[in-house]
Formats: C-alpha cells, sequence, structure tokens
C-alpha cells in the first residue's frame, strides 16, 4: 500500500512539473543559420558593442534578437558595477522607459476585445473629468502659445483612439508652451501620489490643441493606465500581472524590484564629458519599494512609477505580439487587434518626428523605408525608453525581432539604438 502511495505521490509531482514547464517553456535558442541569420554577419554586431563597451562609452548592454519563434543571439555585455567590477547577467533587470507603451496598448487591446467600449468612445464616458476640455488659444504674436492662457472649448472630445495614438491634446510637461509650464508647475514630472490623483490633476489644465489635430507625445497612455484601473476594478499592476505577466510566465517584470532580486538591477550610468560617470545607484533607486502611482507610459520624469523587465521576459512578451497575439498555446489577443495596434492611424495628422514612419496603438511604425534612410521593413513597429536607451523593433515579414537594453545616458547616445537594428537586420541571410 505504502509502495502504491509513493508510486501515486512520484506520478503527481512529476505530472505538476511537466505542467509547469508546459506553462514556461523558453523561447529556444539556435544557431543563427536555423532562423536564416548568418553567425559571421553577427560577429559585427559583437565586434562593435565589444568595442564601445571596451572604450568605456557604454556600461552594461544587454542585445536579444529572435526570429521564427527562436532566440539567435542573447549576449551580456559590460558590467552591471563597474566599480564593483560585476559581470553583467544575462537576467539583469532594467527599467524600460516608454517600451511599456507597447504593454500598455496590448492591455487596453484586451478590455477593447471584451466589449466595454469603442475605440471611437470619448473618455469622458468613463472619466467624466474629461468632459468639456478646454484648449489654449494660439497667441496672435505667432510665437505660440508660451504666455498665452485664453481658452475655447474643445472642438471634440478626446476619445480612447486618442489616447492611444498620442493625439489628445496633452503634452509631456518638457517643452515650452503654457500647457507644460502648467505641468511642471504641478509637479507632474517628479509626480509621487497616485494614478487617480495624477489623471484627475491632469484634467484640470486646458489641452495644448484640438484633439485629433496633432500628434504630440503625452501622457495620454498613462491615463489610458487609469480607464484600465477603473474599468476592471483592479489597480494597474494587480491587472498586468493577472492578465499578462502571469500567463506569458514575466517573472521578473513589475513596476518595482523585490529585495531579493536588487543584487541583478542594474546601476544607472550616463556618458559625460568623455567618460562614464554613476549617475544612480540601486542603492538610490526609486525602483527599490512598489510605486503608489503606476505608470502606464514608462514612468514620470524620474522614471518613478514605470516598469523593469529581463531580456528574456521582454522576448517573451514580444514573440506574443509577432504571433498575432498568442504565444505557444496561450492567446492573449486576438490577430486583429495585433493588426489594428500595428496600423498608421495618423497618416494626415501633423506633428510625428520620425521620417518615413507613423504611429500605431502604442507602438511606432515603419511606413516609407526611402524615407527612413535606414534599414526597415514597412509594417515593423518599434520605440524606445529614455532616458535609459532602452529599445525593441518587431518586423512582422521577417518575423524577426530585436531587444537592446542598456542603462546609460544620454538618450541617442552614439545612435546605439539605430546602430543595433541595423546590424541585427543586416545579419539576415536567406
Amino acid at each position: 500500500m505504502k509502495r502504491a502511495i509513493r508510486k501515486y505521490s512520484y506520478f503527481f509531482i512529476s505530472f505538476c512539473c511537466l505542467i509547469h514547464f508546459v506553462h514556461a517553456q523558453e523561447i529556444p535558442t539556435v544557431v543563427p543559420e536555423e532562423v536564416g541569420l548568418s553567425s559571421a554577419r553577427l560577429k559585427r554586431l559583437d565586434s562593435v558593442i565589444q568595442g564601445i563597451v571596451k572604450r568605456g562609452e557604454l556600461a552594461s548592454p544587454i542585445i536579444l534578437i529572435a526570429r521564427r519563434g527562436k532566440i539567435a543571439h542573447f549576449k551580456a555585455y559590460g558590467q552591471i558595477d563597474i566599480k564593483a567590477k560585476k559581470k553583467m547577467p544575462p537576467d539583469a533587470i532594467f527599467p524600460i522607459g516608454s517600451n511599456a507603451k507597447i504593454i500598455s496598448g496590448a492591455a487596453v487591446l484586451m478590455l477593447y476585445e471584451e466589449g466595454h467600449f469603442l475605440l471611437s468612445d470619448p473618455i469622458s464616458r468613463f472619466i467624466p473629468e474629461f468632459k468639456n476640455m478646454k484648449v489654449i488659444v494660439p497667441s496672435k504674436n505667432g510665437r505660440g502659445a508660451d504666455d498665452n492662457l485664453t481658452t475655447v472649448p474643445a472642438e471634440g472630445e478626446i476619445t480612447i483612439r486618442d489616447l492611444l495614438r498620442h493625439t489628445a491634446g496633452f503634452t509631456y510637461g518638457s517643452g515650452k508652451s503654457s500647457v507644460d509650464k502648467l505641468y511642471r508647475e504641478a509637479g507632474f514630472r517628479t509626480w509621487n501620489g497616485t494614478l487617480a490623483g495624477f489623471v484627475k490633476q491632469l484634467s484640470k489644465f486646458p489641452l495644448a490643441y484640438h484633439p485629433g489635430k496633432k500628434w504630440e507625445y503625452s501622457y495620454s497612455i498613462d491615463v489610458l493606465g487609469y480607464l484600465i484601473e477603473v474599468i476592471s476594478g483592479q489597480s494597474l499592476d494587480q491587472f498586468m500581472k493577472q492578465r499578462i505577466f502571469k500567463p506569458l510566465d514575466m517573472k521578473d517584470t513589475d513596476f518595482y524590484v523585490p529585495k531579493d532580486k536588487l543584487d541583478r538591477f542594474t546601476n544607472f550610468y550616463k556618458f559625460e564629458n568623455g567618460s562614464l560617470r554613476l549617475e544612480e545607484s540601486v542603492a538610490q533607486s526609486s525602483f527599490r519599494k512598489r510605486p503608489s502611482a503606476f505608470s502606464a507610459g514608462g514612468g514620470w520624469g524620474t522614471g518613478y512609477g514605470g516598469l523593469v523587465t529581463t531580456a528574456r521576459d521582454f522576448a517573451r512578451f514580444l514573440q506574443m505580439i509577432l504571433d498575432y497575439g498568442k504565444l505557444g498555446k496561450k492567446r492573449l489577443l486576438s490577430r486583429k487587434s495585433i493588426e489594428l495596434m500595428k496600423a498608421n492611424h495618423i497618416k494626415d495628422i501633423p506633428g510625428y518626428f520620425f521620417s518615413g514612419a507613423g504611429y500605431g496603438l502604442g507602438v511606432g511604425v515603419t511606413t516609407d523605408i526611402g524615407k527612413t534612410g535606414e534599414l526597415a521593413t514597412p509594417g515593423e513597429i518599434y520605440w524606445a525608453g529614455a532616458p535609459n536607451n532602452t529599445s525593441f523593433f518587431v518586423d512582422f515579414k521577417e518575423e524577426m525581432f530585436g531587444i537592446l537594453l542598456t542603462q546609460t545616458a544620454p538618450f541617442g547616445h552614439l545612435g546605439l539604438i539605430d546602430r543595433v537594428k541595423i546590424l541585427s537586420l543586416q545579419a539576415i541571410d536567406d
């Protein structure tokens, strides 16, 4: 009898382990040639990155390249802690800034698929404070609205689609307009209140332009974060964990880094006057504790409230996007929703600053490679996170995605984001 119990106990434990393995099955790693990439050409990527690190221009990059559902290149370079000479581990945890926007966009589309709203619905249906918004009138002297507080009624309501594509009328508080100044005076760049408090304070200020009339990078994704909370009845972090992180087994992705993982969290460096200096150590980081405000857009001015993740976790999310809403047997979104996400939603709307590109629902979209002037594929999606120089691209035609994670400022440093993408795509060999 005891032998039988022991036998079935072993069977049950093995079965549970198998279930866990199936749930958490990793994206396989293969030699590049198996997925139509050239090992010799990927050595160019290694050579460039290793040279930058060796010259002391970059502290701690990790690069992951996947194609056709398999990882062809996954490498950590440099040191997670330069002073301690601690090697960068492949499972290092990074703040990803505005790369979080695609994750928040996916979360909104989940609720959209459940029939909670149409993208054309006004946000005031769920957040009444945005009803009857005002818009600042440009000054008559032609110098913009720098010192002007004259307002007129908005010509239309802010829609959920406006929020997803950054045409709602908000800004990010970093410019010279009257609205930017109002945002800075309200403490938006260093916000540490609640997300609900942030959104309600935001609604008190006039818009910088009429909804739908201009593209301007802004706090609109943070408003959508609050929309998620209103509809789901959960805090944004709870919703993300339940609906995205756990189903995709993104085990190191969160809005903060718990104590038992701090040894894998990255220091933040800045390249200045020809050398790297420590800008913020792990011991100083706001990511050490759960924030009071969860930023769906990637963090307030200091990064506070944004997401942290690993290359492995982010790869699982991007593979789901590349496979049109599905990772393995787990479907999070329909194929049609991913098609909607990666469409250009700002064709005739001015303001977007990338040539040969448009903007989808939480992502940039390449539209004309003749105008980009760089290696790219029409229909690919991409974005980057400041100030850390983290970035990704997803190329649906080539069945390929790439991830760059760094903790080195200033944003745009060495043209690294574009260079890594070029060095990834030039390795295609089929």
